[in-house]
């Protein structure tokens, strides 16, 4: 057992590959899941209903963008070109998310762009079961799996912290209202995210040829 563990959690490429797995699903655990809202608030001075509204399109981005990059990447027979591409245009999404002057509308398509290109976290899975032995490949990929939610503990409160300290502060009914400028300031860890990101994918090496794990 503890052999088996060894090959499946010392593994450098599984680890690299969780890690860009983990690095990719931030905006998910970022804005998806803590301050999304708040931040589009915000950043378009718009109601909460509508700021819901363009949140939500970063979900329905993942949910398509998933199946449809695991397909292409299927069909190029090439796991780590549909990652790089995906964290280099994930890098100019969230640039423009950012600091673009931009409507509602346009705010929800790059939400739900955004949502579509992180979706090559999932490639990491296929990744790694390709290139481990068939006796650890379950372990090999619950140990994307762990990063991967791990990075939800960390990112949130490297969030937090940054927003906490990165800018002016408010009460209103004794809730705390923070600035744009300090959103802003937490949110810079998301760009610098993706380009970790796009890194990681230059540490891996393909498989040779794509192996049928069923």
């Amino acid at each position: 057992m503890w052999a088996v563990a060894k090959q499946a959690y010392c593994n450098r490429e599984t680890f690299i590959a969780g890690i860009y797995a983990s690095l990719m699903n931030m905006a998910v655990a970022i804005f998806g899941a803590v301050m999304g809202q708040l931040y589009l608030m915000q950043r378009l001075d718009v109601s909460q209903e509508s700021a819901a509204f363009v949140n939500g399109m970063l979900f329905l981005g993942a949910m398509l963008g998933g199946p449809l990059i695991g397909w292409w990447s299927d069909q190029l027979g090439s796991r780590l070109l549909p990652m790089k591409y995906g964290a280099l245009i994930s890098c100019v999404l969230i640039g423009l998310v950012l600091y673009a002057p931009i409507s509602i509308t346009g705010m929800a398509i790059l939400f739900f762009l955004l949502g579509f290109t992180t979706s090559s976290q999932v490639i990491s899975f296929a990744f790694v079961a390709e290139k481990s032995s068939p006796l650890v490949v379950a372990s090999s990929i619950s140990l994307v799996s762990i990063l991967l939610q791990g990075g939800y503990i960390l990112y949130q409160n490297m969030f937090s912290y940054v927003l906490v300290h990165g800018g002016n502060m408010h009460m209103i009914n004794h809730v705390p209202v923070y600035s744009y400028e300090a959103y802003q300031s937490a949110v810079l860890i998301l760009p610098i995210s993706f380009l970790l990101a796009l890194g990681c994918v230059f540490f891996l090496k393909e498989a040779r040829k794509p192996r049928q794990i069923l």
